[in-house]
């Protein structure tokens, strides 16, 4: 989970301030599910590198997922960002990006199945890495009520974000078998697709991090630091997938599914803007709850833009053998409404194996082994579509199922197809039966896993209350809006 490593990643910079290792053990939802290591060292030439190497091990339904990601970054002393290299493994999928940093460039290797794609890109400006990140923390200092703020680059995501720290009073805390002494750091990253929150507990003697604690998908993941034969004990792995459903009301007809559906949600504080920007979704806020109207047909607000139908690291459309399957998925099929309905169909049956075992594919992947979740039929439905010129979005939110995992009327953590189809956006799903109004998006983009997970941070902030299909006059209304737009 890229949003889980990015959060520790950010903490980096609070671990060490000398050559040494950390070891940390990683807990989700009170399950011991992996462990972290942390280094630093200083090298000739007035040089730092530090490295983070993390573990995880979770179950997904039965199905067990090994997610491990390595980071290491070069800077000069003062926090001069010179070069990283990060590589993530989601379940046997791995991508690596290296990057060296000259100035305000930075060239950039991203290798995946398939090749590697380099670019040249601008390095944002005062952005740190960890070394950097730490030394502007150790000038902010640990008094209370002091804040700071700090743009923090991610080289998984080759994103920059900005983090926010506010530092509390010191507290007493419980730090794996013991209690200690300890400086609350309050931290909030910005994101794409919001903000996300920690909170983190550091040594003021050497500003070593000793506790982190911030929600993840709808759980809550704690960080503890121990000696190295505590952190690599053996694992419990969490049933991430069964946490994550959303309960729904009632059960929901075909009937129901093919209308336009009214929604009545409880969303914590703050949250829910996301769920308007998605096509085909409405939302009114009524004091704590929140109306949200899912019509399936789609609308044609937010055009799309040339970077809908460009290739990207995980929507590889340019890749030949990419576009060869296209072409002969879609076969005589004219038209961007027949071409998605015959895409939808093929993917659907291309996909051999349906499995929780793959992390995260990208469509090279899921060309060459054929097999994934919802995640894998989405990125492939993606990259065809967008092999054909039909701009497309992979949409990332919960879906209704009858039957789940034992439980009976839920919504599922889900991925599809948003594609521009006579003049909007309407939904493909090749992993379900196709798409309906029992699909509610959270977020949509070019596929990249990191948004993907953005998304889902939802999950742990949304309850369905009641949903029921619009009456006759709001049915009326609803044609005469789409026919204005």
């Amino acid at each position: 989970m890229r949003r889980i490593a990015l959060a520790l990643c950010l903490l980096a910079a609070c671990a060490l301030a000398r050559a040494e290792d950390r070891w940390f053990s990683v807990h989700l939802d009170g399950r011991k599910i992996g462990h972290m290591q942390q280094s630093r060292v200083e090298e000739d030439g007035g040089r730092v590198r530090s490295r983070q190497l993390l573990s995880m091990t979770l179950s997904r339904s039965g199905d067990t997922l090994t997610i491990q990601s390595e980071e290491t970054t070069l800077e000069l002393a003062d926090g001069t960002p010179l070069a990283f290299d990060s590589r993530i493994d989601t379940g046997g999928s791995v991508t690596r990006v290296r990057g060296e940093i000259e100035h305000d460039h930075l060239r950039v290797a991203i290798e995946q199945p398939g090749g590697v794609e380099r670019r040249h890109l601008l390095w944002p400006a005062e952005a740190l890495l960890i070394e950097g990140q730490r030394l502007a923390m150790q000038r902010g200092g640990l008094a209370a009520g002091t804040q700071f703020v700090m743009l923090a680059f991610d080289p998984g995501s080759l994103q920059a974000s900005q983090l926010l720290t506010r530092v509390g009073a010191p507290e007493t805390v419980a730090v794996h078998d013991r209690t200690e002494r300890l400086v609350p750091l309050a931290q909030t990253t910005w994101l794409d697709g919001g903000a996300m929150r920690s909170q983190a507990w550091v040594d003021p003697a050497t500003w070593a991090l000793r506790r982190l604690r911030f929600p993840a998908v709808g759980l809550q993941l704690d960080v503890h630091a121990c000696d190295r034969a505590c952190a690599l004990a053996p694992v419990q792995p969490a049933d991430v997938l069964d946490a994550m459903l959303v309960a729904a009301p009632r059960a929901l007809r075909r009937g129901d599914l093919d209308a336009p559906l009214a929604y009545r949600l409880v969303l914590r504080e703050g949250e829910g803007d996301a769920l308007a920007a998605q096509p085909g979704q409405w939302i009114e806020r009524d004091g704590g709850e929140l109306r949200l109207r899912v019509d399936p047909a789609g609308d044609g607000r937010d055009p799309p833009v040339a970077a809908d139908t460009a290739a990207t690291r995980w929507l590889q459309s340019d890749v030949p053998a990419v576009a060869a399957l296209a072409r002969e998925a879609a076969g005589d099929a004219r038209g961007a409404r027949a071409r998605m309905v015959r895409l939808e169909a093929f993917v659907r049956g291309y996909i051999r194996t349906k499995s929780l075992r793959v992390g995260y594919a990208s469509a090279s992947e899921v060309l060459r082994d054929r097999e994934g979740d919802c995640t894998e039929h989405a990125v492939l439905l993606a990259a065809l579509a967008r092999a054909l010129g039909i701009p497309a979005r992979v949409a990332t939110g919960i879906a209704y199922t009858p039957a789940y995992g034992g439980r009976r009327d839920v919504f599922v953590p889900h991925a599809w197809v948003l594609a521009w189809v006579d003049g909007r956006w309407q939904g493909f799903d090749a992993a379900l039966r196709g798409h309906d109004a029992g699909h509610i998006a959270f977020s949509s983009g070019d596929g990249d896993p990191f948004r993907f997970y953005e998304g889902l941070e939802l999950l742990g902030a949304v309850s369905i209350r009641d949903v029921r299909r619009l009456g006759w006059r709001e049915r009326a209304q609803l044609r005469r809006e789409r026919a204005a737009r």
